[in-house]
């Protein structure tokens, strides 16, 4: 299962460099947590950490990748964060043929998200996570216990830029909750 995530992995940053969109380690755990859940299957467990849903095994996987020189993971030339790019070992004309079931659904990924910044995707996957956790507890999850939790979770985030990510998320039909 690594082995397919890690050609998952190295195919989403080469579809990200493609569109022209910039990707660092907090924008490809969001993308990849967002991928999982909208069910490409690749055994990953996130729990909420700093920036919201955080896997460990990704950030791993990720420092293997550039390690490898599979991913080229540089810091960032303002100074906060990494830029992520493929690597000189990435085969990426190989990966088609062994995900090629879920290239709609990356490529859908990416135009729903590609474009948004790692703060915005902190916000969407922090809804979305308290939202998935809330569900999983109790059948009808109410739109305002999940903004409720999330701004506990992320009290930078205002009770307005909340409810814009949870209704961004609902038109992209990226989560499922009741309005209240």
């Amino acid at each position: 299962m690594k082995e397919l995530t890690n050609k998952i992995i190295t195919f989403l940053v080469k579809k990200m460099q493609e569109n022209g969109y910039d990707l660092g380690k907090t924008k490809l755990q969001k993308l990849v947590y967002f991928m999982q859940e909208s069910g490409i299957q690749m055994g990953l467990r996130y729990e909420i950490y700093h920036y919201g849903p955080y896997c460990f095994d990704l950030a791993s996987s990720i420092d293997t990748l550039d390690a490898t020189g599979v991913l080229k993971v540089t810091p960032d030339t303002t100074g906060y964060g990494y830029d992520i790019v493929t690597g000189p070992f990435a085969e990426t004309k190989n990966l088609r043929p062994e995900i090629e079931r879920y290239g709609l659904d990356i490529d859908n990924i990416i135009g729903k998200l590609g474009n948004c910044s790692s703060t915005d995707l902190e916000a969407m996957a922090t809804i979305h996570f308290v939202n998935k956790i809330l569900r999983e507890r109790n059948k009808e999850t109410m739109e305002t216990e999940v903004l409720k939790i999330t701004r506990q979770l992320k009290p930078k985030f205002s009770d307005a830029d909340l409810s814009i990510h949870l209704n961004k998320l609902r038109k992209m039909d990226l989560l499922t909750s009741r309005s209240s």
